[in-house]
């Protein structure tokens, strides 16, 4: 099970080289998030912190804190996952170039600590071309905690059969395979109404002190209800801008190399990611 129902899903504790105010930096705070007695009579506990893969230091830090750690990465085709990131980070407020191929273009600039939007953190995140290149940052988890400890599971199986995906994932985790969720679509691509709106609650000198008053005045269910319907009543679900052709082919071909590399790590056909003219 994940972190306490409710709590840091991404803490992203054990990733300094990629900072971010909103991570979890404090040990015993970190530890808190498990604190539950969900997790307590867990056979697994675990949390999704996304931005693992590509620290340089989370492997060697994740072993150190839990020897016997198994490692779960989902991927998908780094063309389609750089655009959806793009979104992502632009309906979060951490990401200011709205149009994709600016935001490409802007790259080299943004290594130079340049156009680096106010709330961009970790700023390495927008570096998204760099993001795609899986083998590399897979092969160090390969290397510190064994292939027997990492499943990796590609985004287009599980989309193809998540049932099947899932019950695969069950059994690396060597946890109830007979369990079955509800397998709906939790976090389709969604932009904000009003960024005034989102920048004032969640990056304004004013959102600490109230989510301190409401800290005060009402428990976390309560807290997590309204932030939630706030959060509700100010996106909408929007398909993204779709990705011009040809720059589509340009990723393609600039990603080819490192896919043909995460072929050869994963003994798994990666052809629909690859140039097919």
């Amino acid at each position: 099970m994940p972190a306490g129902s409710g709590r840091a899903k991404e803490p992203h504790h054990f990733c300094p080289d990629l900072y971010s105010p909103r991570y979890v930096h404090d040990r015993q705070r970190y530890e808190t998030l498990f604190d539950c007695d969900d997790a307590r009579s867990a056979k697994r506990v675990g949390e999704a912190s996304v931005f693992y893969l590509y620290s340089e230091q989370a492997p060697t830090l994740i072993h150190e804190y839990s020897p016997d750690a198994r490692i779960v990465a989902m991927l998908r085709n780094p063309v389609d996952m750089i655009h959806s990131l793009h979104s992502q980070r632009l309906f979060s407020g951490h990401e200011e170039i709205e149009d994709f191929a600016e935001a490409l273009a802007a790259e080299p600039e943004r290594a130079r600590g340049e156009r680096l939007p106010a709330h961009g953190h970790p700023v390495q995140a927008l570096q998204y071309r760099r993001l795609g290149r899986y083998a590399s940052f897979l092969q160090r988890y390969l290397d510190t905690f064994g292939p027997e400890r990492v499943h990796v599971i590609l985004f287009d199986d599980f989309t193809t059969d998540t049932p099947h995906s899932y019950r695969s994932l069950l059994q690396f985790l060597e946890v109830d395979p007979a369990h079955v969720p509800d397998f709906r679509v939790v976090n389709p691509n969604s932009r904000v109404r009003s960024t005034r709106l989102r920048n004032f609650l969640k990056f304004s000198r004013w959102s600490t002190p109230l989510k301190a008053a409401g800290r005060r005045i009402m428990s976390a269910e309560h807290r997590r209800a309204l932030a939630a319907r706030i959060q509700s009543a100010n996106q909408v679900v929007a398909p993204r801008p779709a990705m011009h052709t040809d720059l589509r082919r340009s990723l393609i071909e600039e990603f080819a190399p490192h896919n043909r590399q995460l072929e050869a790590l994963l003994g798994r056909d990666l052809g629909t990611w690859l140039p097919s003219w």
